[in-house]
């Protein structure tokens, strides 16, 4: 007889997640504007100018001994423009775009990775929120990353704790 554990299949995970979001918002306060900047459901008006590099990228080898390509780099822009609830808006909605300038492995550049989604805050409480919406994967340009457009949803919870310095999130 096979037993299931419930390690393997994350019923752990999700109950203390649970537990963690119904417990936490006991010990609330307002949430600051350096949260804010790193809460992707927080509604306020925010850029952001990223570089991120990967230097290292002729050292990862697959298993047959060749050296693995792929993206060197990226610059990326995103920028988050909310709608705030109102007599005729009955939810927040949060738009974000995110655009990226990627480097490939042969030194070029060409626009990848890249989307926009919208999240309806559909619950929000002292110390979280909780929201979905319709996210959009634009097509990338060919050797920069994926060339097919991608639809579907996105999900977000979101709980803060200890005075702003915990920020636990989980995205879908």
């Amino acid at each position: 007889m096979r037993r299931n554990s419930i390690f393997k299949n994350g019923t752990l995970f999700l109950l203390l997640f649970v537990l963690i979001m119904v417990a936490l918002p006991t010990l609330a306060q307002e949430q600051s504007r350096e949260s804010m900047a790193v809460d992707a459901t927080a509604a306020q008006w925010s850029y952001q100018f990223a570089w991120e590099g990967f230097f290292d990228y002729k050292t990862d080898t697959i298993d047959n001994g060749q050296v693995r390509g792929g993206r060197k780099g990226f610059l990326q822009f995103r920028w988050v423009a909310p709608i705030p609830k109102s007599e005729k808006m009955p939810i927040t909605l949060l738009p974000r775009l995110t655009l990226r300038l990627v480097q490939n492995s042969e030194e070029k550049f060409g626009f990848g990775s890249s989307d926009i989604f919208v999240l309806g805050i559909m619950n929000q409480w002292a110390s979280g929120r909780w929201g979905f919406g319709p996210q959009i994967n634009f097509p990338a340009k060919d050797g920069f990353g994926n060339t097919e457009w991608g639809y579907g949803l996105a999900a977000a919870v979101t709980e803060r704790a200890l005075d702003d310095k915990l920020f636990l999130a989980l995205l879908l």
